[in-house]
């Protein structure tokens, strides 16, 4: 009973992600409409791993849960097998209830604060994504485990934290735009467009002054890069295309 109860703890949030990708694919889950659902599952999903790791975290104290939990072989080649197993020691426990606890908390604190955002349901997909993979990381009994929830706990952490700095952002940019267009021509906007264009340009060129810095640039990048100036500023050619001569340059080893 207890491997299937270690079992659960991955896989709840899992099946919520799971479930929520769905409905966005299909259009179940989209706008404020439906935003009371999709963080209800994630919700319910985060809190029946707190819950059955707690169970765990009892009967440990109680002394009748093993130290090693093995639910049955998942690989198999030749004489090599996987197993999927679980630890469920004092270490191993104490860290699962942590990660657990913590994206709990996390679900429901983005419950309120990503309110009315484009991305919500993408978030909440991700962000349950996140919480199996961590919660299959400080759990797992062997090595090929432990990568898998690292590596999935890495991208989708990526693309939660993406979305999280990205979008409200691009939604505010998104909802301005049209806005600004309609006044154009008013003198007040040219003013505006006038002050903010030295700025830009500054901001560009820092960063690209930062990004050669770390690059640390021999003459045969800054040759590169005045070639690349004027030759954007004479063709039309798409920027892929420099891009893409650039990495060439730089993988034969010529800059």
């Amino acid at each position: 009973m207890f491997e299937w109860i270690a079992g659960l703890i991955p896989a709840l949030p899992l099946a919520a992600a799971l479930w929520i990708g769905v409905a966005i694919l299909f259009g179940w889950a989209s706008g404020e409409a439906h935003e009371r659902r999709t963080s209800r599952i994630a919700l319910a999903a985060s809190a029946a791993a707190f819950v059955a790791t707690i169970a765990l975290v009892a009967a440990r104290f109680a002394g009748e849960l093993p130290e090693r939990l093995t639910l049955g072989p998942w690989l198999t080649s030749g004489v090599y097998q996987v197993n999927v197993n679980f630890v469920a020691d004092p270490l191993g426990l104490t860290l699962t209830t942590l990660a657990a606890l913590l994206c709990l908390l996390v679900t429901r604190f983005s419950v309120n604060y990503l309110h009315r955002e484009a991305g919500f349901h993408r978030f909440f997909m991700i962000l349950s994504l996140f919480t199996a993979a961590m919660l299959l990381l400080v759990m797992s009994g062997n090595a090929v485990l432990t990568f898998v929830g690292w590596e999935v706990a890495g991208l989708a952490g990526a693309l939660a934290a993406t979305l999280a700095m990205c979008l409200p952002m691009s939604v505010v940019i998104y909802l301005l735009i049209d806005r600004w267009e309609g006044f154009a021509g008013k003198r007040w906007q040219k003013a505006i467009s006038l002050g903010v264009a030295p700025l830009a340009v500054g901001l560009i060129f820092s960063g690209a002054t930062l990004i050669a810095q770390a690059a640390q640039f021999g003459w045969a990048a800054w040759a590169v890069v005045a070639a690349t100036v004027v030759a954007n500023l004479r063709t039309k050619l798409h920027p892929l295309w420099f891009i893409a001569a650039g990495a060439t340059l730089g993988l034969s080893g010529l800059i």
